[in-house]
């Protein structure tokens, strides 16, 4: 085989390969495997329980059974739901009816599959349909390229040593970037709150130096002492909150003219009208994410899933925006299948 041009085509498929190491072959994936299709379960039990076994679907595993489908190596994907991301599983699982399970014979270890159709291309086999799915008799009547057992193994040391150090680092990047949020989010509070200050254009943490020295409390516990100068007052004596003006997605013009338009997460679109016009700190007002902070500046629409600071008073506006930010307003939210924020509390 060394040095021989291969050329492999199906209906959906081309895969070309000038060389491929000595000891490969192209072979059906049908060869290797039986298929079987997954079951809904007759009954869940608590993930705790002493004989619970995991019951996968297409996006891992998601509740828990008193009984198995199969006990040893398989690698599962997708028939509807998430497709094109194959799971390799060992010991006892359940896998329900959205999904295929493949089981293998000699010459194909079951993580080395994983691995393959981790790389294969499934969107021309995905159908174009209201619910796409894909059809595991088309997947496995395709040809790959088959190496031996014993560099099948190597392979496998190889790939897991490599994509578990990935995963490291991966998931090393995401707490940084957690910290780095929680970071800003202090940075945020401890500057809106009085203590950071700023020495020559640059930031250390401490109390606020002021002329005198002198500090007072501020009567709220989250803040702590305050610098004497500095006042604490209710939202509602510095800004008028009202929410803003439904309106449907339906009412939206297409592309971007028109006026923006502020929903409860920032701009949604454009509409003909605009409701305000100036420079605004905005609160968004329901779902998951209120208490949300946004600016808004020139004329623009707010919805009714936004609350709209008219200022009372004079203050410079991206202050005041965050330190309403600060304050986590979600934490206020009225718990309820559409979680919101009264304007008045």
């Amino acid at each position: 085989m060394k040095g021989e041009k291969l050329e492999v085509r199906s209906e959906k498929l081309e895969v070309r390969s000038e060389k491929l190491p000595e000891g490969w072959t192209i072979g059906l994936l049908k060869h290797f495997v039986t298929v079987h299709n997954g079951r809904e379960i007759v009954k869940e039990v608590d993930k705790f329980s002493e004989n619970a076994i995991r019951v996968f679907g297409s996006g891992g595993v998601f509740k828990y059974t008193d009984n198995y489908l199969y006990d040893g190596e398989a690698v599962l994907f997708g028939r509807k739901g998430t497709l094109g991301k194959p799971i390799y599983t060992e010991g006892k699982f359940w896998a329900v009816d959205t999904m295929y399970f493949l089981t293998f014979k000699k010459n194909l270890l079951a993580k080395y599959c994983y691995y393959m159709l981790s790389a294969f291309d499934w969107q021309p086999f995905i159908t174009q349909t209201a619910l796409p799915s894909v059809v595991a008799s088309e997947i496995v009547a395709q040809k790959f390229p088959i190496p031996p057992l014993t560099s099948q193994l190597s392979l496998l040391t190889f790939l897991d040593r490599k994509c578990a150090e990935i995963d490291e680092l991966a998931a090393l990047q995401e707490t940084m970037i957690e910290e780095l949020k929680r970071y800003k989010q202090s940075l945020i509070t401890e500057t809106v709150t009085g203590k950071w200050k700023i020495e020559n254009g640059k930031g250390k943490t401490g109390k606020w130096k002021v002329e005198n020295g002198k500090l007072k409390d501020s009567g709220v516990e989250l803040i702590g002492e305050i610098p004497e100068r500095w006042e604490v007052r209710k939202i509602k004596t510095m800004a008028t909150l009202k929410s803003g003006n439904n309106l449907t997605t339906n009412d939206f013009l297409e592309g971007e003219d028109g006026y923006p338009v502020y929903g409860g997460n920032g701009c949604r679109g454009y509409y003909s009208q605009y409701s305000n016009d100036g420079d605004f700190v905005l609160i968004g007002r329901q779902g998951a994410l209120c208490g949300n902070i946004n600016y808004a500046h020139g004329k623009f629409w707010a919805t009714d899933h936004a609350v709209v600071c008219y200022p009372k008073c004079e203050f410079v506006l991206t202050w005041f925006g965050e330190s309403l930010r600060a304050m986590n307003l979600n934490q206020y939210s009225l718990s309820s299948a559409q979680p919101g924020l009264s304007v008045d509390r």
